[in-house]
């Protein structure tokens, strides 16, 4: 699986010729076979735009169960703040598998008093550090404190120079010199063996 980060949310998963982005916002282009949004906010709203030839996305803009493409997706709202939205499921996080890989998409997810749901063993994360109505740096480390995972992304930044990086790296006691990649390339065999590993993606 190729993973790409470009700021905020958006993230693209890619393996072969099938495409997922997430949270995508205006001002990238590509052909997506599915688009996931997490919440109902024009920061994340743009999955209309990433067809390209013979690629129309499906879009998911909520709760549910979902199969597209023998990809099987569960969404479950939960709370969140971003730009003042404030409501206990403004955003919604999603659980997944591709490439052999099961996922935990986060969203928006907020700091809350309600645990979440989580169906299964999770492989990799993406978490939101940055605050701004969604979990800090320090909400996160607490939030990764209670489930296990192989691999741990965070998003929600939109440079690796901002502070809630070096805060999120020291709040879960990460190597500081922890590699800044330009995008992720990982296979399931490579994640058997981590324990939270963190990895940080330009955008």
């Amino acid at each position: 699986m190729i993973i790409n980060f470009y700021g905020n949310q958006f993230t693209k998963l890619q393996v072969g010729d099938t495409t997922i982005a997430l949270d995508p916002f205006k001002g990238t282009k590509f052909g997506a076979d599915v688009v996931l949004q997490t919440t109902l906010h024009e920061d994340m709203a743009s999955g209309e735009d990433l067809f390209y030839g013979n690629k129309v996305p499906y879009i998911i803009k909520g709760p549910g169960e979902y199969e597209i493409k023998n990809i099987f997706i569960k969404g479950y709202g939960a709370y969140t703040n971003y730009d003042g939205i404030d409501h206990a499921s403004g955003t919604t996080y999603y659980t997944f598998e591709f490439d052999g890989i099961r996922i935990l998409f986060l969203g928006a997810l907020a700091k809350d008093n309600n645990k979440i749901t989580i169906e299964g063993d999770i492989d990799m994360v993406f978490i939101p550090i940055s605050g701004d109505g969604r979990l800090s740096a320090k909400d996160a480390a607490a939030f990764l404190n209670d489930i296990d995972c192989k691999a741990v992304i965070p998003m929600g930044f939109k440079d690796v120079k901002d502070k809630c990086i070096q805060d999120f790296i020291k709040e879960i006691g990460a190597d500081p010199k922890t590699e800044v990649v330009d995008k992720l390339t990982i296979k399931k065999k490579e994640l058997d063996s981590f324990d939270q590993k963190l990895y940080i993606i330009k955008s």
